[in-house]
């Protein structure tokens, strides 16, 4: 049923394709760029905006998750911002046509699609379905098509035969894809080769650089440590009962954050607090950009894998990240050009159990039906976590 399921939405595909066909779009001098990730990965891809916008003379028009709207806004880099809910745009086919047949109305000079990871349901039907003299996008990573389909297709080998076929028509929707160095294996530096190839030049590949403001947030404790409870899912997420022998291991006042969807992980994390204990909540507390500021005035953050690793970095201050098995060496450790003391001191320091299923795309194979976490995040103790934070403060002084 899920298979036939799958063949009919696919088809369902070609039909829009077909349809929005005849919609005649108005010529514009404008690039399209796609980004429909998360806040960490958008974060990752900053100095290759940056590099984008002093580079290219048109103005540029980025679609993005709404998550990362506010950091997009404040770069300055982009003349139009356009917002979409990926998981409407995968669920919701009248929100899906609706929000297409608005795109088709312009012809764009290009579009480039610099997502090494590219997934045939979000970013390839963006490009294959919006006009433009020139379509470019990266490498032969379908990884997220994949991850995709599993909900549906449970038979691996079944799934890998339709992700090669998916890949080979999404590969015709662009006119020039930009092959990946194989060499390359850290998120930097894969954004950094493809912008590169793109505009023809040399730079260096650096730590995600600050470029704008942020507001002014009172924190009402000095020398803290942030603790950041929330990840994008339940499975990422380290016990809370660790969270808190961490917490009260610390000689530092601590500051707990996390979104408003982390208030039901900081509700179990306070029944393994001792009554009484000191910290300052600010779960749901924050913007964005007000995360950003008290993220920048701590003096370590203790993360789950998650947008708040790769902020700290951008804003300067040590971190430690607990890291899942998931992605091996592709977020973290962190690999740039530059080999300096002041550039180690701000790549965050990974903590993670390694088993040997590692590297395993978020296709977990250890995980039974009673487990809401990956093993390899259950499997990474406090100890391991405390000697980490040790080391990330000694890079303090």
């Amino acid at each position: 049923m899920k298979r036939f399921f799958l063949r009919l939405l696919l088809t369902y595909y070609d039909l829009e394709c077909f349809l929005l066909r005849f919609l005649r779009p108005k010529p514009s001098d404008c690039v399209l760029i796609l980004r429909t990730d998360n806040i960490g990965d958008f974060i990752l891809w900053l100095n290759s905006a940056r590099h984008i916008k002093e580079n290219t003379l048109e103005p540029l028009v980025l679609i993005c998750g709404r998550s990362v709207r506010q950091i997009a806004h404040h770069t300055g880099f982009f003349s139009e911002i356009i917002t979409f809910d990926d998981r409407r745009f995968l669920l919701n086919p009248f929100y899906r046509f609706r929000l297409l047949s608005h795109l088709r109305l312009r012809s764009y000079k290009r579009i480039v699609n610099p997502m090494y990871s590219r997934n045939y349901f979000v970013g390839d039907s963006f490009v294959r379905n919006i006009s433009a003299g020139e379509k470019i996008g990266y490498g032969h990573d379908y990884e997220h098509t994949d991850t995709t389909l599993v909900r549906l297709l449970k038979d691996k080998r079944a799934r890998g035969g339709l992700v090669d076929e998916l890949r080979a028509k999404g590969d015709g929707f662009y006119t020039r894809i930009i092959e990946p160095k194989k060499e390359s294996v850290m998120e930097l530096e894969r954004n950094n080769d493809f912008t590169q190839a793109l505009l023809n030049m040399r730079f260096e590949n650096t730590l995600p650089e600050l470029c704008f403001d942020l507001p002014d947030f009172d924190v009402p404790v000095k020398d803290y440590v942030v603790v950041f409870i929330g990840s994008s899912a339940v499975r990422k997420v380290w016990e809370e009962e660790k969270f808190a022998r961490v917490m009260q291991g610390l000689n530092r006042d601590v500051v707990v954050c996390g979104a408003e969807s982390d208030k039901p992980v900081m509700e179990k994390l306070m029944k393994y607090l001792p009554e009484g204990f000191p910290f300052v909540n600010l779960v749901g507390k924050t913007s964005l950009l007000e995360l950003f500021r008290v993220i920048e005035q701590a003096c370590l953050v203790i993360s789950n894998d998650t947008s708040a690793a790769h902020i700290s970095t951008l804003v300067k201050t040590p971190s430690v990240v607990i890291v899942p098995g998931t992605y091996g060496g592709r977020f973290y450790p962190y690999r740039v050009d530059d080999k300096g003391d002041e550039t180690e001191k701000y790549k965050p320091k990974p903590v993670c159990c390694i088993m040997d299923c590692y590297d395993c795309h978020c296709i977990c194979v250890k995980m039974k039906k009673d487990m809401d976490r990956y093993p390899c995040i259950t499997g990474i103790g406090v100890e391991a976590v405390m000697d980490a934070i040790d080391e990330g403060m000694k890079r303090q002084y």
